[in-house]
C-alpha cells in the first residue's frame, strides 16, 4: 500500500466511476440504495486490498495479492454532464431472465458515450443462463454492452468476481466455467 507522505492517504491511480442499473418489477431485485454503497464499498475493499479477510489468503497466493490503486465509485456525472447518483431503476419483466437484451432496455442503457466510460453493472432478479453473474473479457463485446450482468440475490463476492473478468482476470484454471 503506498501513502502520500504529505496528506497521509492511501495512493488511487485511477477512479473508475460506476452505473448501476436496477432491473426490477418492484420486487425484492430493486435494491436499495443503501445496498448499492455497500456493494461498492466491498469492491473497494478486494481490490484496494482492505478486506477483512485479506491475510487469510491460501500461502501460494500471499506473494502476488495487491491494492492495485482503483476506486470503484458510483458516477457524480452522467454522460451528458449531468450530476447523478450513479443508479438508474427501470421496471422490466426482462429482470425475471436477464441476459445481453436488458443492456437495451430504454432506461438502462450502457452509459458508455460521449467520451464518458464507466463501468455499467445491469441487476435484476435472475440471469438466463442460471449464473451468479457474468462479464466479458475487455474488448470482447461493443461498448454499448460492455459491463457485468449479475442476479440480486448473488451480491458481494460476485461483484469482485465479475469486475475481475471485465478488467481481464481470467479464471485459475483458464477461461471457462468448467474447473
Amino acid at each position: 500500500v503506498t501513502i502520500d507522505p504529505v496528506t497521509g492517504k492511501k495512493t488511487i491511480l485511477y477512479v473508475m466511476p460506476v452505473v448501476w442499473h436496477v432491473i426490477h418489477n418492484d420486487g425484492p431485485e430493486n435494491i436499495s440504495k443503501a445496498t448499492i454503497d455497500n456493494e461498492i464499498l466491498k469492491l473497494n475493499q478486494d481490490y484496494q486490498l482492505l478486506n477483512p479477510d485479506a491475510g487469510n489468503v491460501h500461502a501460494a497466493f500471499a506473494s502476488i495479492q495487491a491494492d492495485v490503486q482503483v476506486e470503484f465509485r458510483l458516477a457524480r456525472l452522467d454522460p451528458d454532464g449531468n450530476c447523478t447518483e450513479g443508479i438508474t431503476r427501470t421496471k422490466n419483466v426482462a429482470t425475471y431472465a436477464m441476459n445481453e437484451n436488458a443492456k437495451f432496455i430504454n432506461g438502462a442503457r450502457s452509459w458508455n458515450r460521449n467520451g464518458r466510460y464507466y463501468l455499467n453493472i445491469w441487476m435484476g432478479s435472475s440471469i438466463e443462463s442460471g449464473a451468479g453473474g457474468y462479464a466479458f473479457y475487455p474488448g470482447n463485446v461493443p461498448m454499448n454492452q460492455d459491463g457485468i450482468v449479475l442476479r440480486a440475490g448473488q451480491l458481494g463476492n460476485t461483484v469482485t468476481h465479475e469486475v475481475g473478468h471485465w478488467l481481464n482476470l481470467p479464471h485459475m484454471w483458464g477461461s471457462t466455467n468448467e474447473p
